[in-house]
């Protein structure tokens, strides 16, 4: 079976790294159709875009913008009967990317699959340890909607079937995990969801504190509206505790610089104040 393949790219003031983003799909060694979907660049983004002929532009407002929103319009500008969602400052490891991904639609079962995601070299060690600890080398089959870890995709670095999306469009109310809301939809209609380390991109953010805790906040509402659970005070502080001691073994274990510490014990501070806040106040 030959299945067509679109590569939807969401972006907002990339024009320093979608050119590289661009390069790297265009030198797939599966072609496929690429989708750009800006939801409000001034940096220059759309016009570096628009010298692509290749590439199809889909512009949207900034107040308009979801991450639920941005996508469906990519899926409407494209009629792939897969489509691989990446982000603008995603890039892929190798030529076999797409290849990867694909292979996996042969089986109807298989509603999208995602892959790993590995830390840019100059990534703050708190996002290194996350990326390596979560998106390890073996490839995980997820079926079970009764099981939170099975519940887990990512939107920066997957592949969706086309009728799957069609079946559940994404929300487009949700401030964030607009993918995790997709992939429980998935399971409990009997769909798979495939963990593929070999599909891997480069993709990871160097943030504020401020921008950790903003992020942080969208998270924590986003997960409290998808599933309504009390949080007690005292499994926020076993959650940060754990947090901060991984950090720090890790920032040991690399020989990073101590400061390093006090930095990452912030980041996991502001990290369990927007998951107590979130839970907290409706």
């Amino acid at each position: 079976m030959s299945l067509s393949v679109c590569v939807l790219i969401r972006a907002k003031n990339e024009v320093k790294d979608i050119g590289k983003t661009l390069q790297l799909v265009a030198e797939q060694s599966v072609p496929c159709e690429i989708v750009v979907v800006d939801s409000g660049s001034t940096d220059g983004t759309v016009e570096l875009v628009k010298q692509c002929p290749q590439v199809k532009l889909v512009e949207m407002p900034p107040s308009e913008f979801t991450f639920g929103r941005s996508l469906n319009l990519g899926f409407t500008a494209t009629q792939a009967d897969v489509v691989i969602c990446l982000s603008a400052h995603a890039f892929p490891c190798d030529r076999e990317w797409v290849a990867t991904l694909l292979q996996y639609f042969e089986n109807p079962r298989v509603a999208g699959a995602y892959g790993r995601q590995v830390a840019q070299p100059d990534a703050y060690p708190t996002v290194a340890r996350e990326c390596s600890e979560f998106y390890t080398l073996e490839r995980r089959i997820q079926n079970n909607p009764d099981n939170f870890d099975d519940r887990y995709f990512s939107n920066a670095n997957s592949a969706i079937r086309r009728c799957c999306w069609e079946q559940y469009p994404f929300d487009e109310t949700l401030p964030y995990s607009e993918d995790q809301d997709w992939a429980f939809q998935m399971l409990t209609l009997g769909y798979e969801l495939i963990y593929e380390p070999g599909a891997a991109v480069y993709h990871s953010h160097n943030e504020s504190l401020q921008q950790v805790f903003r992020r942080a906040c969208r998270e924590a509402t986003a997960m409290r509206i998808l599933h309504p659970t009390q949080i007690r005070l005292k499994t926020v502080i076993g959650v940060f505790l754990r947090s901060v001691v991984a950090d720090t073994k890790f920032i040991l274990q690399h020989k990073k610089n101590l400061v390093w510490i006090l930095r990452a014990s912030a980041h996991r501070l502001l990290t369990a104040y927007a998951l107590f806040l979130s839970h907290r106040y409706p």
